[in-house]
């Protein structure tokens, strides 16, 4: 992998000797070249015998001065020009090629630095060889600012007479160390860094990008930390990566960018795992760099709210936005975020930013902030460490049901508006955790106080991750791997789609009856399904209308959009519209659905869609007949065995019995 060019001047990028007075002219191909590796992520350095002041002007006049780093322009040997520039830019020699029209100069660097590699421009296929640079690299960011920092620190210590300790303290050298899936928006370049590191990489370790993420995501298995740096130099970005299997105390990654090293960068970051793993070893790598603490590194917090804004615009490359939607999921709220659409209007808890219903009990969670929007799992406090061993005794008996009120009634007070998502009651036992009495009975138990909570809730949705997710989608009910991430962000994106499109819902109780249906129509045909509440129970108040042919064929454009809400799994949603129609609807509805379905009357459960038999057994309840929907459900279940119908089922049935009375 080439990561610097070392470039000569007379007869290689310009035509002509600029020492001996000639008129020197461009290659326009290599000036474009240069430019063009910059943007690949290779930078290039110039070595050449000529007057330093002349040949700056020169590339001024060409446009193309600030393009270069480290310029070593001068009447010296080429050999040891070459070697510093390689040593200040702390790169490897085998990482170099140097490009040069004179074989002598050619010989003497390869001599004296026989892992560089050479280029003799003259050579008939030399611009086919450079341009071969491009496509054997993958695209990059451009590194030129960050050796420009580089260049400045080396020029600002090589001129002062401080030790190398006390040139380090007067740099006020800064770091952050973003900890388990925090690091999951740092991915991209943790990836490349891992990748194109070398002499730093001292697990020499490579890795595919769904291997990282997953690895990372699996915060039950890998403890991760991403190593910034910055200082009055300017901002290093992104320069270390370190996971640890917790498991074995081995280390799967210890690695660094060329640019952090001689800064301490490596004693910080372990000082950061010895935190977690006091024991783990190093020994095999004591002599390649110091473990004594590093002072002149100043600790900076990535919880800070102002450190972790710049990380992420410095990533994004523009303002963070105001969040629209905080995700409190404890350990699994990044992983969540980071597989979202909305990933830019999201911010998501990871310890020690975190919110709990234990704060709720103490009355804390006020001093927090939260945007317009929540999405919570309670799950993560079903255990007995997430509380207070004085509510422990009655956690079941009062108190959790007491924080769950105390929740809603704070929530409701701001307009906040909620997406709750249920920890799974239907995994297998080994999934659950009764060593924190995190158990499937306190599961069924704690997750009835939501039900019970949201049913005089309007603001607050609740989704119940085991009508989605499988066993083999998570280490246990608390830890996900992400496939289940990836479902649970799906279902957020689309809540958050609907709230997007409420501002937009028309008021359609102040409309007349015409102007009703048009925007109905237009509601449900831009896919505006927050509006089915207000739109059955519009047409439920106007009875002649619903019975009307115009009304009708509007609540058959809403049937379809129950059945595919059916379909998704979106039970709730689904009963919840179907309710607000009452019952006289529910009856017509249901009527309409089964004419559609089965034109001859003879209706053939086996042939029903699933979302199409939970929409009509949802409609039939409503309208009193509970006897036959359960007799549709229990036909169904006598064929089907796929999961997801299994969980749809004991949703509908739980609605049925819930809400549609008997």
């Amino acid at each position: 992998m080439v990561k610097l060019v070392i470039w000569d001047l007379d007869d290689t990028l310009w035509r002509g000797t600029l020492a001996e007075g000639e008129t020197v002219t461009p290659f326009a191909s290599r000036f474009d070249l240069v430019r063009r590796l910059n943007d690949h992520g290779v930078v290039s350095a110039i070595c050449s015998k000529n007057d330093p002041q002349a040949a700056e002007s020169q590339l001024r006049a060409f446009g193309l001065w600030d393009a270069f780093v480290f310029p070593r322009i001068a009447f010296v040997p080429k050999g040891p020009a070459v070697a510093a520039i390689i040593d200040d830019m702390q790169l490897r020699p085998c990482d170099v090629l140097f490009v040069d029209d004179n074989r002598a100069n050619l010989q003497e660097v390869g001599h004296l630095l026989p892992d560089v590699q050479l280029l003799d421009i003259t050579a008939a296929d030399a611009d086919a060889t450079l341009e071969a640079i491009l496509t054997q690299q993958k695209p990059s960011r451009n590194r030129v600012a960050e050796y420009r920092i580089l260049e400045a620190k080396k020029r600002d210590q090589a001129a002062g007479d401080l030790s190398n300790e006390a040139f380090l303290h007067s740099c006020g050298i800064e770091a952050c160390a973003p900890f388990l899936m925090d690091n999951l928006d740092f991915l991209d370049r943790i990836v490349e860094l891992i990748n194109r590191s070398n002499q730093l990489n001292y697990t020499q370790s490579r890795v595919d990008r769904a291997v990282l993420e997953a690895a990372v995501i699996d915060v039950a298995r890998h403890d991760s930390w991403s190593i910034f740096a910055w200082d009055r130099y300017g901002d290093y970005g992104l320069v270390g990566f370190v996971m640890v299997d917790r498991a074995s105390q081995r280390f799967e990654h210890f690695t660094f960018s060329c640019r952090a090293m001689h800064m301490g960068l490596e004693a910080y970051a372990l000082r950061k795992v010895r935190e977690k793993h006091p024991s783990i070893d190093i020994s095999h790598w004591s002599d390649r760099f110091s473990v004594r603490d590093p002072a002149w590194v100043t600790d900076r917090s990535f919880h800070d709210p102002d450190i972790r804004v710049r990380r992420l615009a410095s990533l994004r490359g523009q303002a963070v936005r105001e969040p629209r939607a905080r995700i409190m999921f404890d350990c699994q709220s990044g992983g969540i975020a980071h597989f979202s659409r909305h990933r830019d209007v999201l911010e998501f808890d990871n310890n020690p930013r975190l919110f709990g219903m234990r704060y709720v009990l103490d009355g804390e969670h006020g001093r927090q902030r939260y945007p317009q929007a929540i999405v919570f799992g309670p799950g993560i406090d079903y255990s007995n460490p997430r509380w207070p061993s004085r509510a422990l005794p009655q956690l079941e008996n009062g108190i959790y049901r007491a924080c769950v009120e105390r929740f809603c009634s704070f929530f409701a007070a701001r307009g906040t508006r909620a997406l709750i998502f249920l920890c799974p009651e239907n995994m297998p036992e080994d999934k659950y955790r009764p060593h924190m009495a995190h158990s499937r009975q306190r599961t069924i138990a704690l997750n009835a106080e939501w039900r019970r909570a949201a049913e005089s809730c309007s603001w607050m949705h609740l989704i119940d991750i085991g009508a989605f997710a499988e066993a083999d989608m998570l280490s246990d009910v608390s830890h996900y791997h992400p496939t289940l991430l990836q479902r649970i962000a799906a279902h957020l994106d689309d809540w958050l789609d609907r709230l997007a499109n409420e501002s937009d819902a028309p008021a359609l109780d102040t409309l007349d009856d015409a102007a009703f249906v048009t925007a109905g129509q237009a509601a449900l045909g831009g896919n505006q399904l927050v509006v089915l509440p207000d739109l059955l129970g519009g047409l439920a108040a106007r009875p002649a209308l619903a019975s009307s042919e115009l009304g009708q064929t509007l609540l058959i454009q809403a049937l379809v959009a129950i059945v595919g809400i059916c379909g998704s799994g979106e039970i709730s949603i689904a009963a919840r519209a179907i309710g607000a129609g009452g019952r006289d609807l529910a009856e017509l509805g249901a009527s309409l659905l089964e004419q559609a379905v089965s034109p001859e009357g003879n209706l053939a459960v086996e042939a029903l869609a699933d979302g199409t038999l939970f929409a009509l057994a949802l409609l039939l309840g409503a309208a009193g007949k509970q006897d036959r929907a359960l007799a549709l459900m229990t036909a169904a279940e006598m064929e089907r065995e796929a999961p997801t119908f299994r969980r749809g089922s004991l949703a509908v049935r739980g609605q049925i019995a819930q809400h549609a009375g008997p």
